[in-house]
């Protein structure tokens, strides 16, 4: 486990064994540090317990075995409302009969800050988050990135050591992402909040994290660093989502190149079809499909067994039977 903080610094959360139950899900063990500042991406499928993990943390659900550990004091069974955690759902829970000044000044009030901080705290958000000509508007007269700014900025107003997002790029247009991605950064940058991010789609995402973790089956697999994730994926599933277009298991290939129970995972551009000379991994495959891709680059997919495999499509690669090239330097060994 990650020693975070520094000398005399206790981490901003740290997961010690959680363990938690909702339903037949069970989620954990997890053990997890994050220090003061780091943006934390977990990605994974639906159902993997990405929302599950986020309200464990929040005192949402109550966890049966391990703590939960938020700057340096153990919150396990703490209340929701002494966390100082701010948070973000996916649905983003504005209320629609308040208006965008109420909804961000909500958090203060229920705290009991007086009037006259109140309205200095909002608009000095207002102005940093640029929200400031929304405040006398309706949430239900605002776009999904409006929304998305307001939700960050009511859970942020009061400070919290920890910041939870939830699919906060779900539902948005790549413009309203771009905006969304510069909110997360200033407000991690600007007040040191340590932020959870999950998403099931991490490409929009990936900008903005420090490190990131992939969760399966209700288990957490903290794959480091962006670098580090993007190079070395760990495991098959988790490659996928990191752009690796082809995971090809060790035991389909002769002699094979890993152990069993491992495979090569290997992006497009690292892989040729249809040009007999290779440096590298050769298998005899049928070319299926020709096609362009987005970037103007000529592709193909070709069988191999029973796997697909996609590659650079060669220059005289026709439908039917060719070689198929992987270069060595493009692979990453993952578990399957």
């Amino acid at each position: 486990m990650r020693q975070g903080g520094g000398p005399g610094l206790a981490s901003a959360l740290r997961l010690e064994g959680l363990v938690a139950r909702v339903g037949n899900f069970t989620l954990g063990p997890i053990n997890l540090e994050l220090e003061r500042g780091e943006v934390a991406l977990i990605f994974g499928p639906n159902g993997a317990g990405k929302t599950t993990l986020l309200k464990t943390v929040l005192g949402f659900y109550r966890p049966v075995k391990g703590k939960v550990i938020i700057n340096g004091a153990d919150s396990t069974y703490m209340p929701i409302n002494r966390r100082n955690i701010g948070y973000v759902p996916q649905s983003l829970a504005l209320f629609d009969n308040m208006s965008v000044r109420d909804n961000v000044e909500f958090g203060l009030k229920v705290r009991g800050v007086p009037g006259r901080e109140r309205e200095r705290l909002v608009k000095e958000m207002a102005e940093r988050l640029r929200i400031s000509e929304l405040l006398d508007r309706r949430v239900t007269e605002l776009s999904g990135g409006q929304m998305q700014r307001v939700a960050i900025a009511r859970a942020v107003i009061a400070r919290p050591t920890l910041l939870l997002l939830d699919e906060p790029a779900s539902n948005l247009d790549p413009t309203s992402v771009e905006e969304l991605i510069d909110t997360i950064r200033y407000v991690t940058k600007e007040f040191g909040i340590t932020t959870i991010i999950v998403s099931h789609s991490i490409s929009k995402l990936l900008r903005v994290a420090s490190r990131l973790l992939f969760m399966s089956g209700g288990k957490l697999v903290d794959l480091g660093d962006v670098e580090t994730a993007v190079r070395n994926p760990v495991k098959a599933e988790a490659a996928v989502y990191l752009g690796y277009d082809n995971i090809i298991p060790c035991n389909a290939v002769d002699p094979r190149p890993c152990d069993d129970g491992k495979a090569m995972a290997a992006r497009y551009n690292f892989v040729l079809i249809g040009d007999p000379e290779c440096d590298g991994i050769t298998l005899d495959g049928i070319v299926e499909q020709l096609y362009v891709g987005l970037d103007g680059v000529r592709r193909a997919v070709a069988r191999v067994g029973g796997l697909r495999v996609v590659g650079l499509a060669g220059d005289h690669v026709r439908l039917g039977e060719a070689k198929i090239c992987i270069r060595r330097e493009g692979l990453a060994v993952v578990d399957l």
